[in-house]
């Protein structure tokens, strides 16, 4: 789940329906509603078969940076792992701070960890006049559908992969010293992977996989925006990466 830090807030549709319009910050500068970008995600997942299950959205103290990550059931035809379902994260910026951006996500079923790809997914125009939004995420959207399913592919393969407890330090400790997590996770961090306890049969496995997983739950401490990044970072430094 998003965790919230003193500067965040949980938000609802009916929340983000009720801020204010968003003034242009230049004459090239057009804003997208928070509302309008999360509407029109909804829409997109459900012009290629795909519902949304749940969202969850944190709200910076100005609003003018939204995190979100919405959970999708597929259609039928689309074969998913019984460990994890397929997530899509989000965010956006009505002062110009952050361009929109897209993330194929999947969120581990037992204990609801997230899990990034590395690689954001960039809309064909930032938040410019001219923007057709429809049309842009659109394509966002088909771009994050073949995201999502070399990201489920390097799931697999990471279950897959043993670690030794030598390889796991090793890479703890680059993780913390590049600062992909900061220090203070490292202690959690280090106790849900070597000891995990009953409730974490997510870190129990001795793999790259049980590792991330390990990482994943510390992060649910973080702010919506730093857990965004964080995960995105953790993405690259575990391979999770785009085509």
């Amino acid at each position: 789940m998003l965790m919230l830090h003193h500067d965040s807030a949980p938000v609802t549709d009916a929340t983000l329906a009720e801020l204010p319009a968003p003034l242009p910050c230049g004459p090239y500068h057009h804003p997208v509603p928070h509302c309008v970008l999360v509407r029109g995600l909804k829409v997109a997942a459900l012009a290629h078969g795909y519902v949304v299950t749940r969202q969850q959205l944190g709200l910076n103290g100005s609003g003018h940076q939204l995190f979100g990550v919405m959970d999708l059931l597929p259609p039928p035809s689309v074969a998913r792992a019984d460990d994890r379902g397929f997530s899509i994260g989000f965010r956006n910026s009505t002062d110009e701070s952050l361009a929109i951006r897209l993330v194929a996500g999947v969120r581990v079923v037992v204990c609801d960890n997230l899990a990034l790809s590395g690689d954001l997914i960039a809309l064909k125009r930032r938040n410019t006049t001219g923007l057709d939004l429809e049309a842009a995420l659109t394509e966002g959207f088909e771009r994050y559908l073949l995201h999502a399913r070399e990201l489920d592919r390097q799931v697999t393969e990471m279950q897959h992969t043993p670690l030794s407890a030598e390889e796991a330090k090793a890479r703890l400790v680059d993780l913390f010293t590049t600062k992909v997590l900061p220090l203070r996770l490292f202690l959690p961090v280090a106790r849900y992977y070597f000891n995990p306890d009953e409730s974490m049969p997510d870190c129990q496995p001795s793999t790259r996989w049980g590792l991330l997983n390990a990482c994943t739950r510390a992060i649910k401490r973080l702010s919506p925006a730093r857990a965004f990044e964080a995960n995105i970072a953790l993405g690259h430094a575990f391979g999770l990466s785009a085509m």
